[in-house]
């Protein structure tokens, strides 16, 4: 490979361009109650408007989130674990505030932390 500097390019050994693989997280921004689903990753939660609740999806081993609120309102989003299964330790609900960030992933055993 060698880079082109007139035209700001990597060629390949061939001389044709190459292929570089990214990874792109999902992301998506919302204002209001959601559930969301396993092709969430990353989320921003815009509390602005008022404080709401995320619901997580039945969990699956290795499956993740990052929850953001990115609001400045001093209201808050609550994180609400599927049915039985535990966040972070707990049978319970827990609160992200302005500014906070959850990343969470779900283990079988364990529940979601």
């Amino acid at each position: 490979m060698e880079f082109d500097h007139q035209n700001d390019t990597i060629k390949g050994t061939g001389g044709g361009p190459v292929s570089i693989p990214t990874a792109v997280a999902a992301s998506r921004r919302i204002t209001g109650t959601t559930t969301l689903t396993n092709e969430d990753q990353i989320v921003h939660c815009d509390t602005d408007g008022g404080a709401f609740q995320v619901n997580l999806p039945a969990g699956s081993d290795g499956k993740g989130f990052k929850i953001i609120n990115v609001g400045s309102s001093n209201n808050a989003v609550t994180v609400n674990p599927n049915g039985g299964e535990s966040l972070f330790g707990a049978a319970a609900t827990s609160l992200l505030y302005d500014g906070e960030t959850f990343d969470i992933n779900y283990d079988s055993t364990e529940g979601w932390w």
